[in-house]
């Protein structure tokens, strides 16, 4: 692809081999051009990336986002200290994924999620550690409702000055990674609490809500 370097081809080229969603940003920002709908409709008219759009945008001088999609999923990293904490963690497993650098010096590592985790049911983003009023020094981005920014965008501060691009390793294939063991005790499903459910129950005519182990079942 003419005006691209190899790495941000390859890597366009393997988000797209999951069948994830190209959105149109503004120039320099993090947010779309339209609402996420209009890209879904472009998406699902072709049942495919639209990878031909992902590059003309670039071309315009645009960014690119995607949602993610078929278990692709990515742990951002702001701080060195958590972006050396999973390289530590792919160098003791011996494996290696794809790494997108941000112009703010920050990671996106991007793995695939194992089939024993329930997609339907997971938080699309996780903060962690949580702490009120504390930044999280990453983010886990995991479900089809997140949207990271693409390989190739250019950003710009609040005078138009250009911070930098985000650049792309060569694509290779995503480890298959549970987050939970990249950070132990990290929790990927929403929190029901057991008396707002038990109260749904009741009022849907429920006897009494079923317990197993102390814990209940559905959460």
């Amino acid at each position: 692809m003419k005006g691209f370097d190899r790495s941000t081809v390859s890597s366009l080229e393997g988000i797209a081999s999951y069948g994830c969603v190209f959105l149109e940003l503004q120039p320099g920002k993090k947010m779309p051009t339209r609402a996420w709908d209009d890209f879904l409709y472009l998406h699902d008219q072709q049942g495919q990336s639209r990878l031909d759009l992902a590059f003309a945008w670039l071309k315009r001088g645009n960014g690119v986002g995607y949602l993610f999609r078929n278990r692709l999923a990515a742990v951002d990293c702001d701080s060195p200290e958590t972006v050396q904490r999973v390289i530590r963690f792919n160098q003791e497993r011996g494996i290696k994924c794809p790494i997108t650098w941000t112009p703010s010096g920050g990671r996106h590592f991007l793995f695939e999620l194992p089939q024993s985790v329930d997609q339907h049911r997971l938080k699309h983003h996780v903060c962690h550690p949580k702490e009120a009023g504390v930044v999280m020094p990453w983010d886990f981005k995991l479900g089809s409702r997140t949207m990271l920014v693409a390989p190739g965008t250019i950003r710009f501060d609040a005078d138009g000055n250009e911070i930098g691009r985000y650049k792309a390793s060569p694509w290779m294939q995503p480890p298959v990674v549970d987050p939970r063991d990249l950070a132990p005790g990290l929790s990927i499903y929403p929190e029901f609490p057991a008396d707002l459910l038990e109260r749904l129950l009741r009022e849907l005519g429920a006897v009494r809500l079923p317990v197993l182990c102390g814990e209940h079942p559905l959460t």
